[in-house]
């Protein structure tokens, strides 16, 4: 017969990472919490079973942007035509963290495109970045990833309560 594949490959951290996350509800919840000790923090990073905090990753957002745009937006038109005509519709565009924390050019880039392509198509569209920028990054974000804070929740939601007033929906 045929040698049974192991479970995971012990020489390669990734693999046990991956095997952790799918078979170990604990894991998630030891590793949020060990995080925040700042010595097994640096060891579980040098390990590789943690990514450092709010790491970059250098996206090109212009290698086969207008196709992904395009297919994006033509999905977006085709849920808009689903609903009844005159039914209020919009996409909130979630900023990215990187350019609320750095002001990175190429994540305002990519934002700034969204916006533009669905706008010319008639989509309204909800852009809270302003509301986040002036909030700040670290009250908007949690520090152990890149998942919005309650008050990130809120900036967004008071963005999109904002557009729902004034089309006039709500009294």
């Amino acid at each position: 017969g045929s040698i049974p594949k192991p479970i995971f490959n012990l020489r390669n951290i990734s693999s046990l990472k991956i095997f952790l996350i799918k078979n170990s509800a604990l894991y998630n919840f030891f590793a949020i919490s060990l995080k925040r000790v700042a010595l097994i923090n640096k060891g579980l990073i040098k390990v590789g079973l943690i990514a450092k905090s709010h790491s970059y990753k250098p996206v090109n957002f212009l290698v086969g942007s207008d196709q992904v745009l395009n297919r994006t937006a033509n999905e977006l038109e085709n849920l808009k035509a689903q609903i009844p005509v005159n039914t209020p519709f919009a996409v909130l565009i979630a900023p990215a963290r990187f350019e609320i924390r750095d002001r990175d050019p190429v994540f305002k880039k990519a934002r700034e495109e969204v916006v533009r392509v669905l706008t010319k198509r008639g989509i309204s569209v909800i852009d809270p970045i302003n509301e986040f920028l002036e909030f700040g990054f670290k009250p908007t974000h949690f520090p152990h990833d890149g998942h919005w804070s309650p008050l990130g929740h809120k900036v967004a939601a008071q963005a999109a309560a904002d557009w729902i007033k004034r089309q006039n929906i709500i009294e």
